[in-house]
């Protein structure tokens, strides 16, 4: 059986739709984790009298039993089984968890410390920091409107920071 053209405008719409989806979820998504980061630090202020290393101990703890939830409400046990045999990405995962840890450890510091301008001066200026060395070291080049949004930001930074 061949395809018709109608059968082939009709997968396109579907991947059109799915597509569509894939998107306003994408943005719902991106919209709740700013969200988030623009309540974490009230709630963190709230937990200052709480030494920062009590606090992302308690992070931790509660990440990793909701995210053993999510594993097993969705069944990917088998998958998580040959990543953690391999030495190398125990090695490196756990390079990352510490990384991250470290981060937040900073995080909840600065907060409890009353330095978020400062805090969230560093966390603005990252990604700026990644363009550059993509643009250096991966040769990656911007877009218009990308140059636009990178000149916004760098106006902010050194608008906030000077």
């Amino acid at each position: 059986m061949t395809e018709t053209s109608d059968d082939k405008a009709a997968q396109g719409d579907g991947a059109t739709m799915a597509g569509r989806r894939s998107s306003q979820a994408g943005l719902f998504y991106g919209l709740g984790a700013y969200s988030l980061w623009g309540v974490f630090p009230l709630y963190f202020h709230a937990l200052s009298e709480v030494a920062p290393g009590i606090v992302l101990c308690h992070r931790i703890v509660w990440s990793v039993l909701f995210l053993a939830l999510v594993v097993s409400v969705r069944g990917e046990w088998k998958a998580i089984g040959p990543i953690l045999r391999s030495r190398r990405n125990v090695l490196l995962l756990s390079a990352g968890a510490v990384l991250i840890a470290l981060n937040w450890l900073i995080f909840i510091y600065a907060v409890g410390s009353h330095q978020v301008l400062e805090t969230s001066l560093g966390y603005f200026i990252n990604p700026l920091l990644s363009i550059a060395l993509g643009m250096v070291f991966l040769r990656e080049r911007l877009r218009g409107w990308q140059w636009v949004a990178v000149a916004i930001a760098g106006v902010a930074v050194n608008k906030r920071g000077g």
